[in-house]
């Protein structure tokens, strides 16, 4: 969960690239006090949600779910929309929270990242796009998906905010 929100938190701003915000924004915000402020530190995000941080659902669906490992499938479930990604992070690959919610992701018919170690395990036979550490080790293999969702970062930051020039 902790590289989840990493990779939220370099998703949700800028991350290497420079996000000018749109122009139909930049008016919007003119009449602000803080024009300056925004103009310079405001920056488009692209959404992220990072499943399992509401302790409040994850008591509900303990208390009422009879099959156990099943809340991120269902805050993917009331949560996801058209055109959302899921990206599973198991280190063996075979963590059932993250594989029911791949499950759950493919039935609503949203793409499945897996970021998996070596073997990859039950998610990368699931996933869409399986992205392998070659590592056995938990402790390497997280070194590694370190790596990994950096250049994810920078891969989706030049898909969206490509004509910038990145940041020093």
């Amino acid at each position: 969960m902790a590289d989840a929100l990493h990779i939220s938190g370099e998703l949700d701003k800028a991350y290497k690239r420079s996000r000018p915000l749109p122009d139909v924004h930049r008016q919007r915000l003119t009449p602000s006090r803080m024009v300056t402020f925004w103009r310079v530190n405001l920056q488009p995000g692209l959404r992220t949600v990072t499943l399992g941080i509401n302790p409040t659902l994850a008591s509900a669906v303990d208390n009422d779910f009879a099959l156990p490992h099943a809340g991120f499938a269902q805050e993917f479930y009331a949560l996801a929309r058209a055109g959302d990604v899921f990206l599973g992070i198991s280190t063996s690959g075979n963590a059932l929270n993250v594989a029911y919610t791949a499950s759950v992701a493919a039935a609503l018919g949203c793409p499945v990242i897996a970021l998996t170690g070596a073997d990859g395990g039950r998610l990368a036979r699931q996933a869409d796009v399986a992205i392998r550490a070659p590592a056995q080790t938990t402790a390497e293999i997280q070194d590694l998906h370190i790596l990994l969702y950096h250049a994810l970062c920078e891969m989706l930051e030049e898909t969206f905010w490509g004509e910038e020039e990145a940041k020093p």
